[in-house]
């Protein structure tokens, strides 16, 4: 069972893992852009209730799969399950040293991270590239805007992206804000296939340059689109291991290992 959800990602290692004939799910709490209505996982807006609905779910189920609210760990020992512990990005970064982010993992059996160079934050951490819907994002036929998109994230300083862009690319960027005009997950196929490009390259207000591609990053090279790196070189066609099948079968594995 998947306790919350970072980028679909629970939700996308949830329905391959029922395609490959294992029972999950996901409670989610804050979802904004609508991931689990998207995949139909359940979501609970108040706290309280979302951690009592887990530890009720979750007897149902042989693993527990946190996703970044580590604070809840100490709640899940109660059900006497093995515990994943999955970071995806700053609740790691930022909480280094933190003495009550430590005192939590001590609930969790496994440490998984999203992203590789997040392992450099933690010595017990095994990556789990970050898994890509293929059959939601796709390419699509038709004509592309000869343009470059590029999302203003309030955690991501965008204007220095663009102060070190080439001239040739920086003139002619579309820079949009999904807080302001948000856009659904269902949604998203739809604008990334109106572009040629995506600009992948993010400077994190307190972490500096992300060496990573972002799962937006991802999705735009699953829609065919070419991608910006942080390298600041042009990449195309989504890389294998981050499929789902790919993504799920190495999931699997730990879920195997946890449980012998």
């Amino acid at each position: 069972m998947h306790v919350y959800d970072i980028a679909g990602v629970a939700c996308i290692l949830a329905r391959w893992t029922r395609k490959a004939g294992h029972e999950s799910q996901v409670i989610n709490m804050y979802d904004p852009f609508g991931f689990c209505d998207f995949y139909c996982e359940e979501r609970i807006a108040d706290e309280k209730a979302f951690v009592d609905r887990v530890l009720q779910a979750g007897k149902d189920y042989d693993i527990l799969h946190v996703h970044t609210v580590y604070r809840i760990l100490p709640r899940l020992a109660e059900l006497r399950k093995p515990v994943i512990m999955h970071y995806h990005g700053s609740e790691l970064a930022q909480s280094q040293g933190d003495p009550f982010r430590e005192w939590c993992e001590q609930f969790a059996n496994k440490i998984l991270v999203a992203n590789e160079y997040l392992m450099k934050y933690h010595d017990r951490a095994q990556w789990l590239p970050n898994p890509v819907d293929t059959k939601h994002f796709k390419p699509t036929q038709g004509d592309k805007k000869n343009a470059s998109l590029m999302f203003d994230i309030p955690y991501i300083d965008y204007e220095k992206t663009l102060s070190e862009l080439p001239h040739d690319i920086r003139g002619n960027v579309v820079v949009a804000n999904r807080l302001k005009r948000p856009v659904r997950y269902g949604d998203m196929p739809l604008l990334l296939n109106e572009y040629s490009n995506y600009i992948d390259i993010k400077y994190h207000r307190y972490q500096g340059l992300l060496p990573a591609l972002s799962k937006t990053g991802l999705e735009a090279l699953s829609c065919g689109l070419s991608v910006l790196n942080w390298k600041k070189e042009w990449v195309k066609g989504l890389p294998g291991h981050h499929k789902p099948e790919s993504v799920v079968s190495s999931l699997l594995d730990v879920y195997e290992n946890l449980l012998v």
